[in-house]
């Protein structure tokens, strides 16, 4: 077995053609309140740096996976050896961020001149398309795949989360699931609320996209 380690953006990483699946013998979802609190502290930071014209890079540690070719794709799947909790934890705030953009859209008052409505519909589709499910092109057939799969426990209560099914918890792991979802839209909410106009409060969530996306490195290691 090789290890190939590589320093990676979180948007390099969903934005490539990998779909990462966690194995049924990894633990489940398990960042408690106080890893969601400092991952959004982590977030207000990184967004302080950029706001102020700055950067502030991120190292969340290490992702470490083992990679499988798929025959007739050019997909690859990622076995989550570590990193499933930052892996769920970056889908979620990607997901959230494209629900906020919808919901600013919504209220955007499309007679206002250079208002950020076009710029926000398309800015979460984009979203859903590189976090949440990619496009592949198998036996003259497109087809869309989950980007990231929890185990089995996990899983259909994650994709219910993430797709704005409201599913009911029925184990820890999709109450803290639940809770760090919330936790994210809480977050966000907040930060287009201190904004004024519509077109300030698009540039925040576009903001949040960019740290998240560039200055967010989880740090990959691929066996």
């Amino acid at each position: 077995m090789s290890i190939h380690p590589a320093l990676e953006s979180v948007g390099q990483l969903f934005g490539a053609n990998l779909i990462f699946r966690v194995p049924r013998y990894q633990r489940y979802y398990a960042w408690d309140a106080e890893q969601i609190g400092d991952f959004l502290a982590d977030l207000e930071l990184c967004l302080k740096a950029r706001a102020g014209g700055n950067r502030r890079e991120h190292f969340f540690g290490g992702l470490v996976t083992v990679r499988t070719d798929v025959e007739g794709s050019s997909r690859q799947n990622m076995e989550v050896i570590d990193g499933q909790q930052r892996l769920a934890s970056f889908s979620m705030l990607a997901a959230q961020l494209r629900n906020a953009a919808v919901q600013l859209a919504e209220s955007v008052d499309a007679a206002v001149p250079d208002n950020p409505k076009e710029f926000l519909l398309e800015f979460a589709k984009t979203l859903k398309a590189e976090f949440e499910r990619y496009k592949d092109k198998i036996k003259l057939q497109v087809v869309e795949i989950d980007r990231l799969e929890l185990s089995k426990p996990d899983l259909i209560f994650f994709k219910d989360l993430v797709e704005g099914r409201n599913p009911t918890p029925s184990r820890m792991s999709h109450r803290l699931l639940k809770q760090a979802w919330d936790r994210i839209g809480a977050k966000l909410a907040q930060i287009v609320a201190s904004e004024n106009t519509d077109v300030e409060k698009a540039q925040a969530l576009s903001l949040v996209d960019t740290v998240m996306e560039e200055d967010w490195n989880p740090h990959p290691h691929d066996h």
